[in-house]
């Protein structure tokens, strides 16, 4: 009553990181109302420059006479229209995901400050023309001073968009599509999808007579160079998160696959401009509970733009380290015998890239724990300086030394046991090295045991639509060799794709291996490539397809420039094939 405000309160107070967000709370707790502002009135003065407003509220915004203002530029330039439509218009999960859609070019420019021509241009296609003409006609409505009678009325928006238009446009996307062989079950490259536009927007473009130049996807580029490696972030990115969470609530309660569609590939391109808490904690969550979808083109989706988000993430906390083993691997297991062919051949082209990321966060993980130990011996014998000899100082801490069983020796400080105290340091130093190598052995052990059962469930497969997922394992075969190491590749890999040769009904399966096995040779050597893979060479060079000895023979031409296979070992394949 006496206006000051409670202990209790102004502890809670106190936890408000900004100052002028703190000085605005205690405002609002005015008693008089004559002294608080309108909700209006306080977001317009904690966005703008700096500034006594009445009754004392002080605001100011970035620059160097103060710290920067509590509200982004962007919440009153684009989130407060676009979250007003999403309560008046957007009625359904499905609308939202549409809207969201349709504004994610001009929220990542004004949060981020990156435009993103190939999103825009990709969204627009997905949406269609008649939508994106609605969607720049009430763009154009919001953006006019004048009264609301000088804006078109929502009858002239119908008359020009009406319900013919848009079933007319439907129907033709429909054609397209089956067209295209995807609504008739032909499986699709899911890497496409990611570098170009879909097969609908190059449709659109051949039938159109204007010349259009193609647009790079450089987003990540771009963001990258705007923002010094993510060291000199915009004062509107915190804001990013607002827009993936708005993406995250409406995917969740979609009912048509096409819009997890568009959200999955909102969450793919909000991946390259967020920050890595942002895709650890809140995206890649979202997209694995799209991995249980009941279809088969929302889980082959879900698995490549998992991959993709997973690839980004460049520093993760030491409680995360075990991700792939505990959680990735376990939710991604299914896909390799998954009933779809669509599904299995984006999992096998995610396979390469998952393994190559499971080791880089185990890399890290193991590097950050060994610089910890040797930080705690550091700090540990800057602290026992003052009371014991630096000869004197024991190598480890006493809860490693009670391991090694030998901590009274190295805790003892008696000049007569220096040369115990260092013998045993040494057996410690050792010790400790194999701990720490014997963890890492068989943690990566675990991670290629499970992607080596991945490979051979693949690989082994006898369905008659196998092929598809077999080629696409043999797009990245090479990086899949540098994961799995000489050993793993002679134990797993080659035996697995050198058999791919017995296939006779798929012909591109046969051409795709003999054009893949100088990668594989380049790992295992030149003796194990004239003992395992020449005779296999020799077999493809009298297959029943010219294009499988075309690719032999650039095999063979391959291997020779990179001296895997000597000129007596060529000699004997070509004297015994008749060439």
């Amino acid at each position: 009553r006496d206006g000051t405000i409670l202990p209790a309160l102004q502890q809670k107070l106190n936890k408000i990181e900004s100052s002028t967000m703190r000085a605005a709370c205690k405002h609002m707790l005015s008693l008089d109302p004559g002294s608080r502002l309108s909700a209006a009135e306080y977001l317009e003065r904690l966005s703008s420059s700096p500034g006594t407003d009445k009754g004392g509220l002080t605001t100011s915004s970035s620059g160097a006479d103060g710290p920067a203002a509590p509200m982004p530029e962007c919440f009153g330039s684009v989130f407060f229209p676009l979250f007003k439509r999403l309560r008046c218009e957007a009625l359904s999960p499905d609308a939202r995901i549409a809207l969201t859609a349709a504004q994610y070019a001009k929220v990542v420019k004004e949060t981020v400050g990156v435009e993103d021509a190939w999103g825009q241009r990709y969204f627009e296609t997905l949406l269609g023309p008649a939508a994106v003409g609605m969607e720049r006609l009430d763009a154009a409505a919001a953006k006019s001073d004048g009264p609301s009678d000088e804006r078109p009325a929502a009858g002239e928006v119908l008359n020009e968009f009406d319900n013919d238009a848009l079933l007319k446009e439907t129907e033709e996307l429909i054609r397209q599509l089956e067209a295209s062989g995807i609504l008739s079950g032909t499986s699709f490259s899911a890497t496409e999808a990611e570098t170009r536009p879909s097969t609908i927007a190059n449709e659109e473009e051949k039938k159109s007579e204007e010349v259009t130049l193609p647009i790079r996807d450089d987003l990540a580029e771009n963001f990258n160079q705007a923002t010094d490696n993510g060291k000199n972030l915009s004062p509107s990115f915190q804001a990013m998160v607002i827009f993936v969470e708005l993406v995250l609530s409406s995917m969740r309660h979609v009912q048509r696959p096409s819009s997890k569609l568009v959200a999955l590939q909102l969450l793919l391109r909000l991946s390259k401009v967020s920050s890595d808490e942002i895709r650890l904690h809140r995206i890649v969550p979202s997209i694995v509970f799209l991995l249980q979808d009941t279809d088969a083109i929302v889980r082959a989706s879900a698995i490549s733009s998992l991959t993709s988000v997973l690839a980004t993430i460049t520093s993760f906390p030491p409680s995360d380290a075990q991700l792939f083993p505990q959680y990735i691997f376990k939710r991604v297991n299914h896909l390799a015998s998954d009933p779809s062919v669509t599904a299995r051949d984006a999992f096998a082209q995610s396979i390469a890239l998952l393994a190559e990321t499971s080791l880089r966060f185990l890399d890290v993980s193991h590097a950050i724990r060994m610089y910890e130990m040797i930080d705690s011996g550091s700090a540990l014998e800057e602290v026992n300086g003052d009371d014991v000899e630096k000869g004197d100082v024991p190598e480890f801490s006493d809860e490693l030394a009670g391991l090694l069983g030998d901590s009274k020796e190295l805790a003892s400080s008696s000049k007569g046991s220096k040369a115990v105290e260092s013998s045993s340091g040494g057996d410690g130093e050792e010790a400790s090295n194999v701990l720490i190598n014997s963890t890492y052995d068989s943690d990566l052990a675990a991670l290629r045991n499970a992607v080596s059962r991945w490979v051979v469930i693949i690989a082994t497969d006898a369905s008659g639509t196998s092929a598809l997922p077999k080629q696409s394992l043999l797009e990245d075969i090479s990086r899949l060799c540098n994961f799995f190491g000489v050993e793993g590749v002679m134990t797993c890999v080659l035996p697995q794709v050198l058999a791919f040769l017995n296939d006779r009904r798929e012909w591109q399966l046969r051409a795709a291996l003999c054009q893949k096995l100088p990668s594989i040779c380049a790992v295992i050597g030149r003796s194990s490539t004239e003992h395992f893979v020449a005779p296999c060479i020799e077999t493809a060079l009298t297959d029943s397809s010219e294009k499988v000895i075309c690719s032999a023979l650039s095999c063979l031409t391959v291997l020779v420039k990179l001296g895997l296979i000597t000129r007596v070992k060529l000699l004997g394949c070509g004297s015994k094939n008749g060439t």
